[in-house]
């Protein structure tokens, strides 16, 4: 549990989380895209904590800390994109066949269809 007065450092703490995952996703591979996810969830559970402990009181200090985490993770959203695009291409890669007649790649294993939600049921 984050004490209030503690909101400083687990802002901190979060704010590394998440470089650490900008630079992961800066030469995305597989691994690196899954290793992100420990990033996330370790933010995610500063934040839990940080609202668990009052941290709501709002203080300059928490404010800009809060603001300047979401404004890394919405600067993260490219990147993320990114990952996730060169997962399907790796995917495609490996176990594509080919294209439907409205241009949309078809995966070999379950004849998947990539389509708007770009999810792939295997």
């Amino acid at each position: 549990m984050i004490a209030p007065e503690s909101s400083g450092i687990a802002i901190a703490l979060a704010l590394t989380k998440l470089r650490e995952a900008r630079e992961l996703l800066a030469h995305p591979t597989v691994d690196s895209v899954e290793s992100c996810q420990a990033q996330f969830t370790e933010v995610a559970r500063v934040l839990e904590e940080l609202a668990a402990a009052g941290a709501g009181e709002s203080t300059p200090e928490l404010y800009n800390g809060l603001r300047e985490i979401r404004q890394t993770a919405q600067a993260l959203q490219t990147q993320i994109r990114h990952g996730s695009r060169f997962c399907l291409g790796w995917l495609q890669t490996r176990l594509g066949v080919g294209y439907n007649q409205q241009g949309v790649p078809v995966m070999a294993e379950s004849r998947v269809v990539f389509g708007e939600g770009r999810s792939c049921e295997m």
